[in-house]
């Protein structure tokens, strides 16, 4: 590290506004800027803007690019072409730029996107156009000092972790010194995909399961929290014929956020602009996605307040509405992919239907490797979801979209208002019919240097004390690290109980440990209470081991 540090604060490598900011650094903020290097997993990339090698900046990103570039070479694909996109945070058009740049100097052939897009279009692009890889920068729900670079291979969703592995292990071999060398000198050429973007949106609204002849007068509030929903999703509601109002404040491009404590619709505190406008003009619903429209979440009209959901709920709500039309049209029961971390209602209410649900590790790389393997099968893929806010519904994406999971979240709001039913109505029938569900799920967040240590302490302790949470009754504690099964190997660790479950495991981007804790019953404060008595002990712990 005190030679990174050294280099980066002398070597001419380095511009000099780089080396201005290294030498004005703190202890503190070096040790945060250069404990590591900006490590290269699935989701490809990401960390907060600023000079440093555990940073985002011009250096790690175009060693990322130039490790994915021989990456792609060494697919022995013929003539390959990869796809740029980037969303409206600060230096997202100049990472993609770069990118760009690289990519022409080993001759892969690139496209580049006009404007800022969202995720979910450029994950469809991918696949779209045949692309042997998709690139996407954004940090899609980190706050404003974050950037990020997601990779998708060849197909559309997001590579695994043989690739990422292979990608990393380039990265280390390329000196910072030596990125001059891969950068090209030729001018950049942006590309209308206009008519690629349009089939996105044409098979969107196709997909559709809401009659035409329903009636259209769902009064939405629709929110893209600044980013680039925005262009896609106000397009899919005006051509599915919904009215809808956009807060002022959130109805621009900001990169700074200035009007949202947190871009992640996931914090019900990010809805109180939304909310003020759904008040003035009596909404039933306020449907939100992040910056880069890759999640979706509402909030429903409840007497005189708006309630906020969680992701649990709306995909339940989603997985109830997408079997319920395709029973009423006669379509066959298919499959539903669900995380482990994810509540059991949505899997209650798919198996009632006759659905399969699969389970599998967390995130929508794990989802999408499960519906292309079913793409050769006698089984349909119909949804995948998280608890996160993620919903990947058909096959038109190969990740979380919450450009469709707006539409087919305003089309069942859309059919039960038509009925007299809102969706807090249709949420205690739900419940009624399959039993109520709680969840008590938070996060633990570590700071200064020795934040992997606690949290690799932790870890271990609740790996290895088998009397750990032994007053509520465990039925089994599955440990994924030590999975026989190469794809649901992970570090996490599951205890069921009676009634109830307990999932643990560290972000793969924060310093943070994760907690989810669920029940179900018949009575909702005995449920509460059991996820919540759960919860205070797992603070305990936390807070208690060395």
């Amino acid at each position: 590290m005190i030679d990174d540090i050294k280099n980066w604060k002398e070597s001419s490598a380095f511009d000099r506004d780089t080396r201005n900011e290294v030498n004005n650094m703190n202890e503190e903020e070096l040790y945060s800027a250069f404990q590591s290097d900006l490590k290269f997993g699935t989701a490809g990339l990401r960390g907060i803007l600023g000079a440093g090698t555990n940073r985002m900046n011009i250096y790690t990103v175009a060693r990322a690019a130039i490790a994915i570039c021989q990456w792609v070479i060494d697919s022995d694909s013929v003539d390959p072409t990869a796809i740029i996109g980037y969303d409206i945070r600060h230096m997202s058009k100049e990472f993609a730029y770069l990118t760009a740049k690289i990519m022409d100097a080993f001759n892969i052939r690139y496209l580049i996107t006009e404007d800022p897009i969202s995720t979910p279009e450029l994950a469809f692009l991918t696949r779209d156009i045949d692309a042997e890889c998709g690139i996407m920068v954004t940090a899609s729900h980190n706050p404003r000092e974050y950037n990020g670079y997601k990779v998708y291979k060849k197909g559309g969703s997001q590579i695994l972790d043989d690739d990422a592995n292979y990608i990393e292990n380039i990265m280390k071999e390329i000196s910072f010194e030596d990125i001059y060398d891969y950068i090209s000198k030729e001018d950049i050429f942006e590309v209308n995909l206009n008519p690629e973007l349009d089939r996105y949106i044409n098979e969107n609204l196709s997909s559709s399961l809401l009659d035409l002849n329903e009636k259209k007068d769902l009064n939405i509030v629709y929110t893209p929290f600044n980013g680039c929903g925005l262009n896609p999703v106000t397009r899919l509601f005006d051509l599915a014929g919904y009215k809808y109002q956009i807060p002022k404040k959130h109805g621009r491009f900001d990169p700074d956020f200035t009007t949202i404590p947190y871009p992640n619709p996931e914090v019900a505190q990010t809805f109180e602009i939304p909310i003020e406008l759904a008040k003035e003009i009596d909404a039933d619903i306020i449907i939100a996605t992040d910056p880069d429209a890759d999640r979706m979440n509402i909030a429903v009209k409840d007497d005189n307040i708006y309630r906020v959901f969680n992701g649990n709920e709306v995909g339940a709500l989603l997985t109830y509405w997408i079997c319920l039309r395709r029973k009423e049209k006669g379509l066959n029961p298919g499959v539903i992919v669900k995380t482990i971390v994810t509540d059991d209602f949505g899997k209650t209410i798919a198996e009632s239907f006759g659905y399969k649900v699969v389970e599998t590790l967390t995130g929508f790389k794990h989802i999408s490797r499960i519906a292309t393997q079913l793409e050769n099968s006698d089984d349909e893929f119909v949804m995948g979801y998280e608890e996160s806010i993620g919903y990947e519904i058909s096959d038109i994406v190969r990740d979380k979209d919450g450009i469709i999971a707006s539409l087919y979240i305003a089309d069942l709001a859309q059919y039960f208002k038509n009925r007299g039913k809102s969706l807090i109505d249709l949420l205690d029938d739900l419940y009624d019919k399959y039993g109520y569900f709680s969840s008590n799920n938070f996060s633990i967040t570590f700071e200064g240097a020795s934040a992997t240590e606690q949290m690799n302490n932790i870890m271990n302790k609740l790996r290895n004390d088998v009397d750990v949470f032994s007053e509520f009754k465990i039925l089994n504690k599955v440990d994924y690290l030590n999975s026989k099964d190469e794809y649901m190997r992970t570090n996490a660790i599951v205890f069921n109980f009676i009634d109830a479950k307990l999932a643990i495991r560290p972000s793969g981007t924060e310093p943070k440990i994760k907690i989810y804790i669920y029940a179900n019953g018949n009575d909702k404060i005995k449920t509460d209470d059991l996820t919540n008595k759960i919860g205070d002990k797992t603070r305990w712990i936390m807070k208690n081991i060395d």
